[in-house]
């Protein structure tokens, strides 16, 4: 597999994982209720969850930030990039698990009018099949995180930070339509 495409996958969820858990510690109150809303534990453990998966994401982006910049350098630290970079992949990888799940539970039970809780502070954003299939795809460019070479070159990453920033520009604009083809619906 190559190198630039492992260098995509370590960018782009690091970038998620940063941007998601950046919007919830900017507002935890949004956050806790979303989580609340979910209806999966009680209520009481909520704020407990809430923290939790704040630190499992930037756990995850921390981790996979880091093991790219090590992959940079000439000699890393024995033992420290290979941790560094499967606990990253491990954490984000489980994150995305039990979100799918939860929405997933949710959409089973009928409750789709609740908000995913992504990235609180955003528009609304009721939970639906596009939070399953996006979530899936996420796990699945896990994969090439997992099974990459450890050892990156500046151009490798180069290539992987310029598909990660290209991917989420595509994603912020197909929210876009997607938001206004629903203001079309309901207009």
């Amino acid at each position: 597999m190559p190198a630039s495409i492992a260098a995509f996958a370590i960018c782009l969820h690091a970038a998620v994982f940063w941007a998601s858990a950046w919007s919830k510690v900017r507002r935890p109150r949004e956050f806790r209720l979303a989580v609340e809303a979910y209806g999966l534990l009680p209520p009481a453990l909520a704020p407990a969850l809430s923290v939790l998966v704040i630190g499992g994401e930037i756990v995850a982006a921390g981790n996979l930030t880091l093991s790219a910049m090590l992959a940079l350098s000439a000699a890393p630290p024995e033992g420290m990039l290979p941790l560094l970079y499967y606990l990253g992949a491990a954490t984000g990888g489980l994150l995305l698990l039990i979100f799918t799940l939860s929405i997933g539970f949710n959409l089973w039970r009928g409750r789709n009018f609740i908000d995913c809780g992504c990235y609180p502070g955003a528009q609304r954003d009721p939970i639906g099949a596009f939070h399953i299939v996006r979530n899936c795809l996420l796990l699945m460019l896990l994969a090439p995180v997992a099974l990459a070479p450890i050892s990156l070159s500046i151009l490798d990453l180069v290539q992987g930070l310029a598909g990660a920033l290209v991917s989420i520009l595509l994603y912020l604009a197909a929210m876009q339509l997607r938001r206004n083809w629903r203001a079309l619906e309901l207009a």
